[in-house]
């Protein structure tokens, strides 16, 4: 899903392309002596106080400061303490907004969709003047195939006259995912020299990537991700983007390399995996999914990469059916349906491509590559 920013909220997990790769299990990489440097671990943030569990302000600031470890490091946990930290306002119905959308960001970033959707919709009723509760709203319907909802959130977020680009971009990437691309395209190019804020145009730009992709142009694709990258270097939504497409364009060592500067998060190892990047990879995901299948909720939220992490490490088709299935309960993004179809083939699993395909129709979701998988079934 994508990062949230100052307005601008991306919507969490990107599209992996989803490369038929997979890796045989192997033996954990051992170093050659003790003095050989393992790993650089960043350093941690101390547990909040007792000052900040009191005062709401700066819980929200604890609260966003683990936002975006989370984010940089790759690692949900982070996510989970900054709903922890938060716990003390979650019941109360007039917690001051900031509150309640730090509450909402990081319940979407663990994928709990219901809650945070709830908990927005019930600021908005108390105070309409909020434009980041409207562009998070507007995207969590997004990401779970509900355009039309999504397209009323972006309409209210044009009542703000601080965020009329962000209603703007809302509504073009709604317009692109019913297949109406070039409008779309020409209002994200329009936007563009309208801000010069790095997060807002990587925004703008990976969005425009994205449209390029479905739309079966991976030059211009690449060309937007690239673009991405060098207004937000930070940008672990695009680099990771870029990744995908450069697997599917069988161009793996360029993707490798890029990977190579990214924190070693499970969908940074996955697409490792897929791009060759060599057993110990394999190994490391392996051990991480043990470890997490042992406790308690360790693989809620996540079945994207656990239908992935099935089909291309552990090998086993009908698992990952499963898990795409189930995650298309809960998250419709454009990836997910790829998923579903692309794993529902592999397994000559009709039912499951049916499903893939019903779900395309109802939602009226255009993409090229999907299209093209679907038509070529029976």
């Amino acid at each position: 899903m994508r990062r949230l920013r100052f307005i601008a909220v991306r919507a969490a997990l990107p599209a992996l392309l989803l490369a038929a790769a997979g890796t045989a299990a192997a033996a954990p990489w051992r170093p050659a002596s003790d003095a050989e440097l393992v790993e650089s671990l960043p350093a941690r943030r101390a547990p909040a106080g007792p000052a900040v569990a009191a005062d709401p302000t700066l819980a929200v600031h604890e609260a966003g400061a683990l936002m975006a470890q989370a984010h940089a490091e790759g690692d949900p946990r982070f996510a989970g303490r900054a709903l922890a930290l938060l716990q003390p306002w979650a019941a109360d119905a007039q917690a001051p907004a900031p509150v309640v959308l730090a509450l909402a960001s990081a319940e979407q970033s663990i994928h709990r969709f219901d809650s945070a959707q709830a908990r927005l919709q019930a600021l908005l009723a108390r105070d309409a003047r909020q434009p980041q509760a409207w562009l998070t709203l507007a995207t969590l319907h997004r990401l779970r195939g509900r355009y039309a909802d999504s397209d009323a959130a972006c309409t209210a977020l044009q009542q703000q006259a601080v965020a009329r680009l962000h209603a703007q971009a809302c509504l073009a990437e709604n317009q692109a995912l019913r297949g109406d691309t070039t409008a779309a395209r020409q209002q994200l190019l329009g936007l563009l020299p309208q801000t010069r804020d790095a997060g807002t145009r990587g925004w703008l730009l990976t969005t425009l990537g994205e449209l390029e992709q479905r739309a079966g142009r991976p030059q211009p694709a690449e060309q937007a991700l690239r673009a991405a990258l060098q207004a937000d270097p930070q940008d672990r939504y695009a680099a990771l983007a870029l990744a995908d497409l450069l697997i599917d364009a069988a161009r793996p060592q360029e993707a490798l390399r890029l990977l190579d500067g990214q924190p070693r998060s499970n969908p940074v190892l996955l697409r490792r995996v897929a791009a060759g990047g060599g057993p110990a990879d394999a190994a490391e995901l392996r051990q991480r999914y043990e470890q997490a299948a042992q406790r308690p909720g360790g693989q809620d939220g996540h079945l994207r990469e656990l239908a992935l992490f099935a089909w291309w490490v552990q090998r086993d088709l009908p698992a990952a059916v499963r898990h795409a299935q189930a995650n298309l309960a809960t998250q419709r993004e454009p990836f997910d349906l790829l998923l579903l179809a692309r794993v529902a083939t592999a397994a000559q699993d009709a039912a499951a491509l049916q499903q893939a395909r019903q779900t395309t129709q109802a939602m009226g979701l255009h993409d090229q590559r999907l299209q093209a998988l679907l038509h070529a079934q029976p």
